[in-house]
């Protein structure tokens, strides 16, 4: 049989039609979520048509005995590097002018995940598709290409190995696709984010397609180009499921699960309906539609890192004017990508060296994320400066660190704890806390280097630094086992005995703790999962019992709560697009409310012991009716709640005369 008259060979412009619809309804979405709520299902359109395109061409090749891996995986990689790289490279590059650090670390990330194909095991571990975060991905929508790409990767193989032992395909295909579709409505009422991007919850919708291409290369029926009646039926029953999963499903649907059925069943029908059915051939194979669909995929790639940067840059949704401008901006680009980069190097000459030139731009790429995501942003960047660097004159981490205590005795707190060492000096502080320290660290250390006093530091990111605190949910990233048997505190206690430091400085984002934050839930019980009932106990009576103890050893300082932004503050001073942001800040009443009851326990707890001294960083910043982020060019946040060094600094006398 000749390769050129192979089923798979002939070009179906009713599937061209079918990416425009599945393209611009995951544009409408992102771009506009109220009109378009379900525009999110064209990702499973696409799911169905990748299925269905690459099995007919595995199974014509592997039927025929024509099938190379070598050359299947060069195809897909001509079709998919070359528009992957440059928006990848691009925002990339787009990044580094107008990211902070935090943001740009995170954008290193998942750059590398998407250069890597793992996207959607990266966003799975991080958070859902629909939260409040995922517009500050540029690159979340990556984690489909992840799942695609791990179905190309096993798919011919699982087709050769089942043609050579001569397994009945269509068989397999259904055991396989009953299988994940099994998996999907079984782990969706448990856990929605790890049904909507784990692979074997999804391979069900390739499979579908799948199924159809093993059709349409094996029986005569499928492919019969004449117009019948029943065909005609088929596609208008099949659009109209994909208009009704629009319709009715949305965000707060449990969502892959049942739902997906509709888009899935309903591209189906208008696949296996064939390009002569009515609504393939009047709707889908309009020159409008074709051409959406040949540029689909760079489109798919390009709209939503740009909307996501255009709401980094305006720290809020953007206008409808700017959405508009935005996803015109992404065809243009998308049509600029098809006709000048992806089409001619489809076409062009120099295969094998194309495929090895692409590979090796696309591991730079990933290395290039790596680097980015361990350098933490490349804080060195002017974007951040003003955020990151101390005060001009300041000693900063003048004294060397070396390891606080030794694993024999202090098993846990030994990977927790850094002493940063005053020569000949006899006295030292101890900085305890979560997360929150790190961020006071350079005002602490300055202070320490000029008083020759020896600093010693305890840090558990995301864990509160109270007696038998534990956490039994862990929500986000950073959280450590090492907060989930109340162990960890007491060992930081004994230390601190031991020590018999001159100070004790505890800081915590005590707010994020709050019964009523909905952050951050604690319980001191080893059996009791942690709740907002829960976490009003250890903040009553946990935290004031972890503060006695403390008072009794040395001089305790506790730092107050510090305003927790709604949004990210962005600092950015882009003068050569004429782009100056305007940081953001919190209304006081709103944050005197959020601290209203951590408040009270510490002042009940400071009238208790004579040695224990509360400060209140918050004052500098809360002034008349709002807490800023910025005064006088010091710029005070890194993220929502964590203060940036130089911000940290405009504290040091303040703090110095605490501690004297």
């Amino acid at each position: 049989m000749n390769p050129n008259t192979l089923p798979h060979s002939r070009y179906r412009p009713d599937i061209d039609g079918l990416r425009a619809f599945a393209v611009l309804s995951v544009v409408g979405f992102h771009a506009f979520p109220g009109w378009f709520r379900g525009g999110f299902v064209g990702v499973d359109v696409f799911f169905v048509i990748s299925g269905y395109l690459i099995s007919r061409i595995i199974f014509s090749g592997v039927s025929t005995g024509q099938f190379s891996f070598i050359d299947f995986y060069s195809r897909r990689i001509k079709r998919i590097f070359p528009a992957l790289i440059l928006v990848l490279l691009s925002f990339i590059l787009i990044g580094w002018w107008v990211m902070l650090a935090g943001e740009y670390a995170q954008l290193g990330k998942h750059t590398a995940a998407g250069a890597g194909f793992i996207s959607n095991l990266v966003f799975w571990q991080e958070s859902g598709y629909f939260d409040n975060t995922a517009i500050s991905k540029p690159l979340l929508h990556l984690w489909s290409l992840g799942i695609e790409e791990q179905f190309y990767i096993l798919w011919p193989v699982i087709i050769w190995l089942a043609y050579r032992n001569k397994l009945n395909m269509i068989y397999l295909i259904i055991l396989l696709a009953l299988i994940s579709f099994a998996l999907n409505i079984q782990i969706i009422t448990t856990d929605v984010v790890a049904t909507f991007f784990s692979p074997q919850t999804r391979f069900w919708e390739l499979l579908c397609g799948s199924m159809l291409g093993w059709m349409s290369v094996n029986n005569n029926r499928f492919n019969q180009s004449s117009i019948g009646l029943s065909k005609d039926w088929q596609s208008v029953v099949g659009a109209a499921l994909l208009v009704a999963s629009g319709l009715l499903i949305s965000d707060k649907s449990l969502f892959p699960g049942w739902w997906a059925l509709l888009p899935v069943m309903g591209t189906s029908l208008l696949i296996g309906a064939g390009p002569h059915a009515w609504v393939n051939r009047v709707v889908l194979s309009r020159k409008f539609c074709v051409w959406f669909g040949l540029i689909s995929f760079p489109l798919y790639l390009w709209h939503w890192p740009l909307l996501s940067f255009a709401y980094v840059l305006e720290n809020q949704i953007p206008s409808s004017i700017v959405r508009i401008g935005v996803v015109a901006l992404s065809i243009g680009l998308a049509a600029a990508t098809y006709y000048f980069m992806e089409k001619p190097l489809r076409q062009g000459k120099g295969s094998v060296q194309l495929t090895i030139l692409l590979c090796a731009l696309m591991a730079v790429i990933a290395c290039a994320g790596l680097f980015i995501f361990k350098d933490q942003g490349i804080q060195n960047r002017e974007v951040v400066q003003a955020n990151l660097r101390p005060t001009d004159g300041a000693v900063y981490q003048q004294n060397p660190s070396v390891p606080c205590s030794d694993s024999s005795t202090y098993p846990i707190v030994s990977n927790l704890c850094v002493k940063y060492v005053a020569e000949g000096s006899k006295r030292n502080i101890v900085l305890w806390g979560d997360s929150s320290t790190g961020a006071w660290l350079p005002v602490f250390l300055d202070i320490a280097a000029k008083n020759n006093i020896s600093l010693i530091h305890v840090m558990h990111l995301s864990c509160p630094p109270i007696l038998d605190a534990r956490k039994s949910v862990f929500n986000f990233e950073e959280s450590r086992k090492y907060c989930s048997d109340g162990k960890t505190q007491h060992e930081v206690l004994q230390l601190i005995k031991d020590v018999k430091p001159e100070a004790t400085v505890l800081i915590a984002a005590w707010n994020a703790y709050s019964e009523y934050s909905n952050r951050e839930f604690i319980t001191d019980s080893s059996v009791e999962t942690a709740n907002a009932q829960t976490t009003k106990r250890v903040m009553s009576q946990k935290l004031p019992e972890t503060l006695s103890e403390l008072a009794k050893i040395s001089k305790t300082v506790v730092f107050e709560s510090w305003p927790m932004l709604a949004t990210e503050p962005k600092a950015r001073k882009l003068s050569f697009v004429g782009f100056d942001t305007k940081l953001s800040g919190i209304k006081k009443e709103e944050f005197d409310n959020d601290v209203r009851s951590i408040r009270q326990v510490l002042h009940q707890a400071q009238s208790q012991n004579q040695n224990l001294v509360l400060f209140d960083p918050a004052e500098k910043i809360c002034l008349q009716n709002e807490c800023l982020s910025e005064i006088d060019g010091v710029n005070y946040y890194l993220d929502k709640y964590h203060i940036t060094p130089k911000g940290s600094m405009q504290f040091a006398e303040e703090i110095e005369r605490f501690l004297n």
